[in-house]
């Protein structure tokens, strides 16, 4: 959804990198001072209260302060071809907006988003194309609201930087924000944030380098906690290729971006080696233990990895969860690594208890039996969708969608591919992505190279529709100058607005 724009004015703004469609300003690029960017952080912004409605009025909830009535607005909601728009009713609750309502309880949402003005985050926004330096940086990226975003920088004086930009609620010592909370708790629900100057920040670590994979961002000696749902593995990658050598080259950095390595297969490859020696294939173990955890398109055993791994979850889950196993892979991490035996145990064998090995022995079994280890790139795809194509009329006519490719990597690879599996197909397809990739380097600023993942145009006639899409895919870079006469000589088409002469 990014489009690539650069403004050069005669006001003194020089910014160039992507931008949303309707929001007037640079979310990721750099200006002629600082470069800047951001992946999500994770951070948990949002709370959940479980209101009990009063037996005789059910419009009134029980909180912190007893019985209160819940506050009520119509919303109006104009339809085509209807003379009277519809009106839905909104409700509220001291903790926030109801979203869920059933006879006998309400519940509603605390989400940091509802506590910051719109109109200073656009002013926020527009400003980072003027800054010049990491404190007026700092101060901007934390004025976007509950933009959810790890932010690094780095700037023409040869410094770089880190600053959370989520906003962190002061949560009560008692609170645990991955529940429910009772609504007569809701005087638990927080009132303020952490200050600027005591939120995560960096600037020039003693390591050289930030890296920022969606990960935990706080060690556990951090003074307060700071709840979230991290990824674990790109940041190991991360940090083994960042340590390797002291000084890197813009190559190093656009190989590091196509990086197919897995600290998730890395980890857990040996429990597919002990599967795969418990089940007597020993052809498979040694070339289980040599392998080297790459996601590439030609490799074999990242599709046997990412079939066992689905099956683990299955195995593990199916007995107590039957048809709804598939909830058990957002724990299946936590789960096999404690290991928690009384999840891991088979229920349907009574006279046995299962071990984690069992249970790793049981899935690859099945997998072998029901699946054909092809190259991974046959498995493992992309599929495009044009949010119109959901109507498929439109997206045959239009020709809306693109795709499939091939997709390479996994959700532990820095070349991220975040997937589901399809049993229909036995597939596994991509609904994350990188969506943008650039290298700048200061020394050439000219040199600057950045790829969106489909192209500079949303009309599926154009020819700019999706010209981006074989860069990104392969790897390619498409380089765009910064200095004026660079881009002027670089230009396709020039297109020079003039004002009505009076």
């Amino acid at each position: 959804f990014w489009y690539i724009a650069g403004l050069h004015s005669a006001e003194g703004v020089n910014i160039i990198g992507v931008t949303a469609p309707g929001l007037p300003f640079v979310a990721m690029g750099h200006n002629d001072s600082i470069a800047y960017a951001f992946t999500v952080s994770s951070v948990d912004v949002i709370d959940y209260f479980r209101y009990q409605r009063h037996p005789e009025d059910t419009l009134k909830v029980l909180t912190s302060n007893g019985y209160q009535l819940l506050k009520m607005r119509y919303e109006d909601i104009k339809i085509q071809g209807k003379s009277k728009p519809l009106q839905i009713a909104v409700y509220e609750a001291p903790a926030g907006p109801v979203i869920e309502m059933d006879s006998a309880s309400v519940l509603a949402v605390h989400w940091a988003g509802y506590d910051f003005n719109v109109s200073s985050m656009l002013e926020n926004a527009v400003a980072l194309h003027r800054i010049s330096n990491f404190q007026d940086f700092r101060k901007t990226v934390t004025g976007l609201g509950a933009l959810d975003a790890n932010w690094v920088y780095s700037d023409v004086q040869g410094n770089i930087g880190y600053q959370l930009g989520t906003p962190i609620p002061k949560r009560q010592a008692e609170f645990d924000p991955f529940l429910e909370i009772p609504g007569e708790y809701d005087d638990l629900a927080w009132h303020e944030y952490y200050p600027l100057e005591q939120t995560p920040h960096v600037l020039n670590p003693p390591e050289g380098w930030i890296a920022s994979c969606n990960n935990q961002i706080v060690s556990d000696q951090w003074p307060y906690e700071v709840p979230g749902f991290y990824d674990p593995y790109r940041i190991v990658r991360a940090k083994t290729l960042l340590q390797e050598k002291k000084q890197y080259s813009v190559k190093d950095m656009e190989r590091m971006q196509l990086d197919y390595i897995s600290a998730h297969a890395l980890r857990w490859k040996n429990l597919l080696a002990i599967a795969a020696e418990k089940t007597h294939h020993t052809e498979l173990v040694e070339q289980i233990r040599q392998w080297d955890g790459n996601m590439a398109g030609n490799s074999r055993m990242a599709t046997l990895f990412s079939y066992w791994w689905e099956i683990l979850a299955q195995t593990i889950f199916e007995d107590e969860l039957q048809g709804n196993w598939p909830m058990g892979k957002y724990i299946l991490e936590e789960v096999i690594s404690e290991p928690i035996t009384s999840v891991i145990d088979d229920k349907t064998t009574s006279e046995t208890v299962e071990t984690l090995e069992d249970m790793a022995a049981k899935a690859l079994q099945m997998v072998v039996l029901n699946f054909e280890i092809k190259p991974y790139k046959e498995v493992s795809i992309l599929q495009i969708e044009h949010p119109l194509s959901k109507i498929k009329f439109l997206d045959m006519w239009f020709g809306l969608s693109r795709g499939p490719f091939p997709m390479p990597g996994g959700k532990g690879t820095l070349n991220a591919n975040l997937r589901e599996f399809n049993p229909q197909t036995g597939k596994f397809e991509c609904f994350v992505a990188p969506s943008m990739r650039y290298v700048l380097d200061w020394a050439d600023v000219d040199g600057f190279t950045i790829n969106g993942n489909m192209g500079q145009s949303g009309n599926p006639f154009s020819p700019h529709y999706d010209d981006f899409l074989e860069v990104m895919l392969t790897g390619q870079r498409w380089n765009v100058p910064f200095s004026k006469g660079k881009v002027y000589e670089k230009k396709e088409t020039l297109l020079v607005l003039k004002p009505e002469s009076r």
